[in-house]
């Protein structure tokens, strides 16, 4: 971790100035790893550690609230203080808050194979055969094959003694098929799979599965019958009444 116990305690200390009844920060460390294959070529592979910090205050009966970089987190305590005199102008009423509990906990998602111990050769080699598996049909013309993983340690104190750290495993894998018919017409579909975890997503449906269910998809629609435009008689269930109203009407207001 970036900041360890004695500094949440040093930050929570600079943020309990006079008039202050209550503060507390949220500091999020993400290690991740994103990865994106094009046409069997690798376009992307990108590692690194990505954090943050907020800061709360209560002061007087209103809030203040900053963010940054957590090594700035002088700058950020300042800012949050200073921010109160910009709430005070427009509160209605002083804030208060509920009496709570103190809770000192860590919570970790469960997972089998954790996402930081597999190589990212291992993880690039995913992608590719991922990506692969779609270029066995002449009329398929591109496809796009990628891959998203992050660990995020998330830790919340305040000063009333709350304690709470969070750890949490995603992964994502995702895959793009186009495809052209012989008179030009060109056709998409894509496929993806995810959940919070670890790596053990793939033992039930290989990394590969992804770019084939996206391929299948992609050559029956494009090898699907053709219709004429004008008016015809559907029915619809209530989910697709739904989703036609959302894109046809939501995106265009």
């Amino acid at each position: 971790m970036i900041i360890l116990n004695e500094n949440i305690d040093k930050i929570l200390d600079l943020c309990m100035v006079d008039g202050v009844s209550y503060a507390d920060l949220r500091i999020e460390n993400s290690d991740y790893v994103t990865i994106s294959v094009t046409n069997g070529e690798i376009k992307e592979t990108s590692v690194g550690l990505e954090s943050g910090l907020g800061v709360r205050v209560l002061k007087n009966g209103a809030w203040g609230f900053a963010y940054g970089s957590i090594t700035d987190f002088e700058d950020i305590v300042k800012m949050a203080l200073s921010s109160v005199s910009l709430t005070q102008r427009f509160k209605k009423e002083d804030v208060s808050i509920a009496n709570a509990k103190v809770v000192e906990d860590k919570v970790e998602v469960p997972f089998k194979i954790s996402l930081l111990d597999v190589s990212i050769e291992d993880k690039v080699k995913m992608v590719l055969d991922a990506d692969k598996i779609m270029q066995g049909d002449e009329m398929i013309k591109s496809t796009d094959a990628g891959y998203q993983d992050v660990v995020k340690n998330i830790q919340f104190a305040n000063n009333e003694g709350t304690r709470i750290e969070q750890i949490i495993p995603y992964v994502r894998m995702s895959a793009n098929c186009t495809c052209k018919d012989a008179e030009g017409g060109t056709l998409s579909a894509s496929a993806k799979l995810g959940h919070i975890g670890g790596l053990e997503l793939f033992d039930s449906e290989p990394s590969q599965s992804v770019g084939e269910r996206a391929m299948e998809d992609a050559l029956a629609g494009i090898r699907a019958p053709k219709l004429q435009g004008g008016k015809y008689d559907c029915v619809l269930d209530g989910a697709m009444n739904g989703l036609f109203a959302h894109e046809a009407c939501g995106h265009s207001a």
